[in-house]
């Protein structure tokens, strides 16, 4: 770490060299947990006893935390913004000659990390723009002459596109040029449009405390605060958007009796519209969504209805019925009318909103066995699980006719943390602590697991209410759901902090409306602030604001394709050319 590692040490942000200093590293987040514990025993033991620790926090004035969080992405995007523009600006030794003394528009933008999907979504939207056609389902600058067909999503190339098209109609520049403007707002907008909208959702059903955390955990929380690259477009932001809206309907929902359907409706055409974006990504937080509302059954086993009825089950077929219909609208969106038939399953497909409906109907049955009620009829009940059984099946069968892997197939994407340039890549998280240690960049990782446990708490603790340990009980699921995933893919601890933001709005606000002490609050946050504070640190760019003329390697190599490209175009025939390429040079030297 160079000249930096003596500051981080004192600061305690890495370990000191040596085998005492891994020590430490690792019994420092015990040290952390047995502390809070320890607060929370006494508080518990005396709850009557007034504990006068700091002065009350006014109520109002958590509405300064999303304001600062939305404050600290516009300074972080600004400077990566900085940064990518006096990149894109140097020239090259194709700068001289007959390609620099033509006066058309020529691509000038360098992805940051030189990411081939960045060129790709550029690509396509440029194809979208000269076609006229809302949908790319087939290109031909690859596998020439005969090109292939393209299976990602639309809704990203669309809000790419549409930026590009406000900026041309408001500056006059070429669609190339409003482009690549479009590219270095286009994922910054929509994590501040998450952030503030995920801080008035979460004040408006949670209050204001676990508004103002939500927001802070969002612009803190890491890799997740750099998943929105300016100047290097992706649809991982809005994947990673509908993760955490696939959860926060549901919590509203739970403790909304009068309004209940329509919060799980509304969750699960959020969770619908994450499969549209990206399968891989919302298949496991789906599943996980299930599993927690077992958990929310058996927290609520033995408590009756309405009347003293029948125990209320939640309305799980009404959340897998919405995310059903959103599924195959989202699929006749995408191929109706020319494109249908398909069994390939690595995009949105009708056989996701089948297999849903039969989750949804073995989540009910499972949550009613729980609750201690009992079905109608046996028989009944008997059938449907086996049509449930049968349509969840029927999704590894279409996996298994057509030879793919579905869900499980995965790139070389998934192998990196994050898309910064020289980011750490590798196979698992293990592998990064054997590598380097209990790094900054792996502390800043691993610490908002520590928030697990104080949820885990909540959830066991009676006097916390009914409904808050539902809601928690199910945001949890997601969570673990998505820990699994990425202690074998690096790329999935993104995921896991998109659902841990919802999760840390259900715990918030169970401290807070509950019978907690206050001490119990104060406590929660002081240990979410010492999770997220690495993560903070490790999300500002520290790299662009160090040395502004350095350029690292991926800059380097944006640079030369850049030139060679243009070489290429100025020496190419009339009728262009076939280049033999690498698949990761491939988009970049077309593009420009």
């Amino acid at each position: 770490m160079g000249r930096t590692e003596p500051r981080l040490v004192k600061a305690g942000l890495a370990p000191p060299r040596g085998g005492k200093g891994a020590i430490r590293a690792v019994l420092a987040p015990v040290l952390w947990v047995g502390m809070v514990a320890r607060v929370f025993a006494k508080a518990e033991a005396a709850p009557t006893t007034p504990l006068k620790i700091a002065p009350r926090i006014p109520r109002w004035s958590w509405v300064f935390v999303p304001l600062l969080a939305l404050g600290f992405i516009a300074a972080t995007s600004a400077v990566r913004i900085h940064r990518v523009r006096y990149v894109s600006g140097l020239a090259g030794w194709s700068a001289s000659g007959r390609q620099g003394a033509s006066a058309a528009w020529q691509p000038q933008l360098i992805i940051p990390g030189n990411q081939s999907s960045s060129f790709e979504w550029l690509d396509q939207t440029r194809q979208m723009f000269a076609t006229g056609e809302l949908r790319v389902r087939h290109i031909d600058y690859e596998n020439a002459p005969y090109g292939h067909d393209v299976r990602s999503a639309s809704p990203y190339r669309w809000w790419l596109g549409l930026l590009a098209w406000f900026c041309h109609e408001a500056s006059g520049q070429p669609l190339g040029a409003s482009l690549e403007t479009a590219a270095l707002f286009a994922d910054p907008l929509l994590y501040a449009l998450l952030t503030a909208g995920t801080a008035a959702f979460v004040a408006w059903r949670f209050g204001l405390a676990a508004a103002a955390l939500g927001s802070a955990a969002l612009a803190a929380l890491y890799p997740l605060a750099v998943a929105f690259l300016p100047g290097a477009p992706d649809d991982q932001g809005l994947a990673l958007s509908a993760v955490l809206w696939s959860v926060l309907p549901l919590l509203a929902g739970v403790e909304s009796r009068g309004r209940q359907k329509f919060w799980f409706l509304v969750a699960g055409a959020a969770s619908g519209f994450g499969l549209w974006t990206g399968v891989s990504n919302e298949v496991p937080v789906i599943v996980g969504i299930g599993l927690g509302g077992l958990v929310a059954a058996w927290v609520a086993r033995g408590s009756p209805g309405a009347q003293g009825g029948p125990p209320n089950v939640l309305p799980w077929r009404i959340w897998a019925a919405g995310g059903a219909a959103v599924t195959l609208a989202a699929y006749l969106c995408e191929y109706f009318p020319s494109h249908l038939g398909s069994w390939d399953v690595r995009a949105v497909h009708p056989l996701y909103g089948v297999a849903w409906l039969g989750w949804g109907q073995l989540l009910t049955a499972g949550a009613l066995r729980i609750q201690g009620g009992r079905p109608s009829s046996r028989l009944r009940e008997a059938g449907l699980a086996l049509l449930a059984a049968a349509a969840i099946a029927a999704l590894p069968a279409a996996v298994w006719l057509a030879h793919v892997r579905g869900l499980l197939s995965s790139d070389i994407s998934v192998l990196r943390l994050t898309r910064l340039p020289n980011g750490v890549a590798s196979k698992n998280l293990l592998a990064v602590i054997v590598r380097e240690g209990f790094s900054p960049i792996v502390l800043g990782t691993l610490l908002p697991v520590l928030l697990a446990g104080p949820a885990f708490w909540l959830l066991l603790r009676r006097t916390a209410g009914l409904g808050p340990r539902c809601a928690i009980a199910i945001a949890m699921g997601p969570v673990l759901m998505a820990l699994g995933f990425a202690l074998f893919q690096l790329s999935w601890w993104n995921g896991f902090d998109g659902a841990l933001v919802a999760l840390l709005a259900a715990v918030t606000a169970a401290l807070h409306r509950g019978e907690s002490p206050r001490l119990f609050r104060r406590a929660w946050l002081v240990l979410a602030a010492l999770a997220l504070i690495p993560g903070a640190v490790q999300a500002w760019p520290h790299a662009e604001t160090e040395d502004s003329n350095a350029l690292v390697e991926p800059e380097v190599v944006g640079l030369i394709e850049r030139d060679l490209a243009r070489w290429l175009a100025a020496h190419a025939p009339p009728g262009g050319c076939v280049v033999l390429a690498p698949s990761g040079a491939t988009t970049a030297l077309y593009y420009y």
